[in-house]
């Protein structure tokens, strides 16, 4: 039951792709594979098979866009009559000592395999 990965011999980075960018499925199996005389590449699977040239596979390099969904200032939600989303900037007084954002990622390609991480300075 092998899956479909990539791996990258310079970084030693391993892409896995999944149905949502194409394939028949998330497995393949054992010996369905050919390799046609133009260089694409053959992998059948249960659900069928996929054919692809490995020097055409490209990388979207672009991140997702971010929208900010939610703001909550010690529990209660930030007043606006604007979406947050389309605000230039968010104004707090001292009081606003916890506050808690709410983003979501606008990428639909595969959206449960979309994450998030933050970089605090310091």
């Amino acid at each position: 039951m092998p899956v479909s990965m990539r791996l990258d011999p310079e970084s030693g980075a391993v892409k896995t792709y999944h149905r949502e960018m194409g394939l028949q499925g998330e497995e393949f199996n054992s010996g369905a594979y050919f390799r046609l005389a133009e260089g694409r590449l053959c992998f059948g699977g249960p659900g069928g098979f996929n054919v692809f040239d490995p020097a055409r596979l490209t990388e979207n390099q672009r991140a997702p866009h971010l929208a900010l969904t939610r703001v909550d200032v010690l529990g209660v939600p930030l007043p606006s009559q604007t979406p947050y989303w389309l605000l230039p900037r968010l104004a707090l007084d001292y009081h606003a000592s916890i506050i808690s954002l709410d983003f979501g990622t606008l990428d639909f390609t595969s959206p449960k395999r979309n994450r998030l991480a933050t970089a605090w300075p310091g």
